[in-house]
């Protein structure tokens, strides 16, 4: 009976051990480089998020704790989107290019890499969410407004 109970309990944890190899849920947004996330979104043909931080932004850090650590938000941004981490104190030429001067910067781009549209400010859980979701389901091309798209969902 023992020998039964420690081969349940070794299979369990062996088991556990894999969950992440077989493509289950991750526990961080897979955040590229700048240059490697654009190369790969044009391979892939995905909408691009870019997130402009910085150490010393309060709101930053509250983002990441509290949204980007979602696992909804965590599992959107994997599967739809290619992201992408800018610390705008050490990137300042791309800080500069995006106009970075107002953190947190939330910035989208279209496969091809060009702006499709940015949002400044600290974004909870469900306004994140709702924000990835208008944008990858490119209800702005239907002609749905974004608080007709939240109102609809």
């Amino acid at each position: 009976m023992k020998k039964q109970k420690m081969f349940l309990i070794l299979s369990l944890l062996f088991f556990c051990m894999l969950l992440p190899i077989q493509g289950f849920a991750a526990d961080k947004v897979d955040f590229k480089t700048y240059d490697k996330g654009i190369a790969l979104a044009k391979k892939l043909n995905k909408k691009v998020f870019v997130f402009f931080h910085a150490d010393w932004c309060k709101y930053c850090h509250k983002m990441e704790k509290e949204t980007l650590s979602n696992i909804d938000v965590i599992n959107y941004l994997n599967k739809n989107y290619i992201s992408i981490l800018i610390d705008t104190e050490h990137e300042k030429e791309l800080a500069k290019k995006y106009k970075a001067w107002s953190l947190p910067l939330l910035y989208f781009l279209r496969e091809d890499g060009s702006a499709l549209s940015s949002r400044r400010g600290y974004l909870n859980v469900k306004n994140f969410l709702y924000t990835l979701q208008y944008i990858n389901t490119e209800s702005y091309k239907k002609g749905i407004s974004f608080t007709d798209f939240v109102n609809q969902n």
